[in-house]
């Protein structure tokens, strides 16, 4: 009895890939492998097998998830067959049922919802992992190559979902000591930190110590371990800095208010002093609550008696110009973290004219204010030289600025936008058309 023909010596298949597969027809592939099916019925397992796969590759490029599964499911059916009738045709190569099965965890993360992405990718996996010639441990490596890929295409659910069917998987299928668990110890980690927060922070922890245990000489969880621990120690440092930074402010505060309460009685050069604290201690209140990310606190006051407050301590180093419609324009915000973002701005503009060592009495800065019903707009113009063109996409990036490195620069303007446009929901912007040798800021608030 003659034996078939393998199904590479076949013509009809060469053509089909030549012609089909290799070409990205891929729906003329399927059509023309199904025929083949049906018309070749002396087919063996193993070549059966090889169809399939193709199938299913074909139905993987078309994002065809029903027609996949269906290739799969029959793949492994042939392919269990094939381990049984035929053990010496599969040899040693399996790179294919790995490829396919991470080919089946790329397609499902696309179009599966999580629980139906891991439901899916496990029944593919322990249908694999019962057949002998492939095994459990084959079956978890594809499903570990196919991990790191999800992580490093920032699929951060779909991983840690998986990471931690992978290690279920493990105790189901008696493989605890199967090569790389260690990494995915560590990339559960690295997938806890992500998520951000103590909490996440603290189960990083719990997987390091896991790989830890596994393989105490682990550099990457070593190295993560530490790293982890001694940010844990500085946010505690923080907390407590913050903590008693707060009891400070307080005392001060309530020093400063009894010296206040005897004002009369202090003679002027004093009670000049007792303001300029007053003045001190709030600005630091209201840096401490920023850097402590406090919500903004809403009152209504009047902006312009602000503005004038704000431009008080640079009157020396700054000619102001203001331009002024209304000098009663009211504001419903935040006075304090206003304040930041102003004496920010004005004091990039002081350091401007100080860097080009330009006379104090030839440094504009131009304050025009303008309101209606819903918006303010206060535009900053000065002649300090203006930004380089280069620089001006990226202005206000923290730690970028155009000051040179001979001092700590670069969060000035970072911070006055965070405030505006974050805390306060205002825009602060450069504006189109910039003054030939100066800059114009722009700050739009909504009034209420």
């Amino acid at each position: 009895m003659s034996q078939p023909v393998p199904i590479y010596r076949r013509e009809v298949y060469s053509t089909i890939i030549s012609q089909y597969f290799k070409q990205g027809a891929y729906h003329d592939a399927i059509e023309a492998f199904t025929e083949g099916l049906a018309q070749w019925p002396d087919l063996e397992s193993y070549d059966r097998c090889v169809i399939w796969i193709r199938i299913g590759n074909c139905a993987a490029e078309l994002q065809d998830i029903t027609r996949f599964r269906d290739a799969f499911d029959h793949y492994v059916d042939q392919l269990q067959a094939t381990a049984v009738a035929q053990p010496e045709r599969l040899g040693t190569n399996r790179h294919d049922p790995q490829n396919l099965l991470q080919q089946a965890i790329h397609l499902y993360q696309q179009h599966l919802t999580l629980t139906e992405f891991i439901a899916a990718v496990t029944a593919h996996a322990s249908t694999l992992a019962d057949i002998n010639w492939f095994g459990a441990e084959r079956a978890l490596e594809s499903i570990r190559l196919s991990l790191f890929t999800l992580r490093t295409d920032l699929h951060y659910d779909h991983a840690h979902a998986l990471a931690k069917r992978y290690l279920k998987l493990t105790d189901a299928w008696e493989q605890q000591a199967v090569a790389g668990i260690g990494a995915i110890y560590n990339l559960l980690a690295d997938l806890e930190y992500l998520r951000g927060g103590e909490e996440g922070e603290q189960e990083a922890l719990v997987w390091l110590e896991r790989s830890l245990e596994h393989d105490a000489t682990d550099r990457f969880a070593l190295h993560q371990r530490r790293f982890l621990q001694e940010r844990r120690v500085v946010q505690d440092q923080i907390r407590r800095f913050n903590h008693d930074t707060n009891t400070a402010i307080g005392s001060l505060n309530s020093a400063l208010q009894q010296i206040i309460l005897q004002q009369s009685q202090l003679p002027a050069p004093l009670i000049e002093t007792v303001e300029q604290m007053r003045g001190d201690l709030q600005r630091i209140q209201q840096v401490n609550r920023l850097v402590q990310n406090q919500q903004p606190r809403y009152h209504t006051f009047n902006l312009i008696e602000q503005l004038h407050r704000w431009l008080a301590p640079q009157q020396q180093a700054l000619q102001i110009v203001w331009q002024i419609s209304d000098d009663t324009i009211e504001i419903e915000s935040d006075s304090g973290y206003l304040a930041i973002a102003f004496s920010n701005l004005i004091q990039n503009v002081v350091d401007a004219y100080q860097r080009r060592a330009i006379d104090p009495n030839h440094r504009p800065l131009t304050l025009a204010v303008h309101s209606d019903t819903d918006r303010i707009r206060i535009d900053l113009i000065d002649a300090a030289g203006g930004i380089d063109s280069k620089l001006r996409p990226r202005i206000f990036e923290p730690y970028v600025s155009s000051k040179g490195v001979q001092k700590e620069t670069g969060l000035g303007l970072y911070q006055a936008r965070h405030v505006i446009e974050d805390l306060l929901d205002g825009e602060l912007k450069l504006a189109t058309e910039q003054p030939p040798q100066g800059a114009h800021f722009v700050v739009e608030l909504p009034r209420n």
